[in-house]
This record gives structure tokens, C-alpha cells and sequence, in this order.
């Protein structure tokens, strides 16, 4: 039974860092995120003893802990980020823009969609801050509309 544990523990410890590894990690004021939120494990949040502060990890996928659309109002509490895939501060968290595209940006049929930097963060208005996933979800429910109008 010890053992059984132990490989348990093993096997979600080797989980939770492939995950990290694509992941983003952000340094979080957890006195800024309510308690209910922190209590409820809903949220990828350690804390770093190396480092001395907590973390907020967001996954590339939602399979685990995600991180959805209405947890960008926490993102008010990111004291710093980096990306661990890019190997930069991009949070990979769009936002609609009218500028040119850029490295990490994403463009879906002429609308443009801006990577955050974290430094950038603060400039934006929250409630506006979409996923890639939310992106291509969005173009796909246009797609279909337009088939089935078509097919009326």
C-alpha cells in the first residue's frame, strides 16, 4: 500500500511538471486573490520556498487546474511572468487590436489579436482578454453559422 502511494505521488509529480514545462508562471500577491478562490485548489497556485513568493500557473490546455476567462480579473495581482515555452514574457492571453501582427500575435479573418506582454498587462481592460482557444472557437462558430445560413 506504501508503495502504491509512493507511485502515485511520483506519477502526478511527473504530471504537474510536463505540464509546467509548456506553462506560464506568473508571480501573484496571494493577499490579492480571495481566500475562497485559494481554498478551493480551483487554480494551479504553489508556493516557490526558492524563490519566496507564490505562483500562478497557466496551463496550454484546460485539462488541468484551468485558468478561464473569468480568473483574469486575479491577474491584477501579477507582480512578474514568464513564459515558459517562449522563453519570454508573453502570457499568451489575446486581445483585439488594430495594429500589425507580430511574432507571437494570432490573426483570424482580419482581425488581429495581440499577445500580451505582462508589462503590457496593466494597460488593458481585463474583461477583454480572450484565450487562443476562445479565438478559434469563435472562427469556428462563425464558419458553422454561415454553413447552416447557407443551408436555409
Amino acid at each position: 500500500m506504501k508503495y502504491i502511494f509512493v507511485f502515485i505521488l511520483i506519477l502526478f509529480s511527473l504530471l504537474s511538471f510536463s505540464q509546467r514545462s509548456q506553462s506560464i508562471e506568473i508571480e501573484v500577491d496571494i493577499n490579492l486573490i480571495p481566500q475562497e478562490i485559494t481554498n478551493s485548489k480551483t487554480l494551479d497556485i504553489e508556493y516557490s520556498s526558492k524563490e519566496r513568493y507564490f505562483i500562478l500557473w497557466i496551463h496550454p490546455d484546460s485539462s488541468y487546474k484551468p485558468f478561464k476567462q473569468v480568473h483574469f480579473q486575479y491577474l491584477g495581482s501579477a507582480r512578474s511572468a514568464y513564459n515558459r515555452k517562449t522563453k519570454t514574457d508573453n502570457l499568451n492571453i489575446y486581445i483585439e487590436t488594430n495594429g500589425e501582427v507580430g511574432e507571437y500575435d494570432e490573426e483570424v479573418e482580419g482581425i488581429i489579436y495581440k499577445n500580451l506582454k505582462f508589462s503590457e498587462l496593466g494597460l488593458v481592460d481585463l474583461s477583454k482578454l480572450k484565450f487562443k482557444r476562445d479565438i478559434k472557437n469563435n472562427q469556428l462558430n462563425k464558419q458553422l453559422n454561415k454553413q447552416l445560413n447557407k443551408q436555409l
